[in-house]
């Protein structure tokens, strides 16, 4: 039970990243690294991947930390 809240957690989480609001997809994007989650690794990488010329900068600064973060934890260069 514990491990499909936390699926569900995420996956509401990484729906935040598609959000109207900047600010929301940032959080979203630091959260997921702060969870650490492997499955997060290819959800931020899309975003950055995907990115517009009208997202801002400070939600793909949030993707870059959040991937670091999450390479450094699974070994992954």
């Amino acid at each position: 039970r514990r491990q499909r809240q936390m699926c569900i957690r995420e996956a509401v989480i990484e729906m935040g990243l598609m959000d109207d609001n900047p600010q929301i997809r940032q959080y979203c994007a630091k959260f997921l690294g702060d969870i650490g989650n492997r499955n997060s690794i290819k959800v931020l990488e899309n975003v950055i991947k995907n990115k517009t010329d009208f997202e801002k900068e400070y939600v793909i600064r949030a993707c870059v930390l959040s991937l670091d973060k999450l390479y450094f934890k699974y070994k992954i260069k």
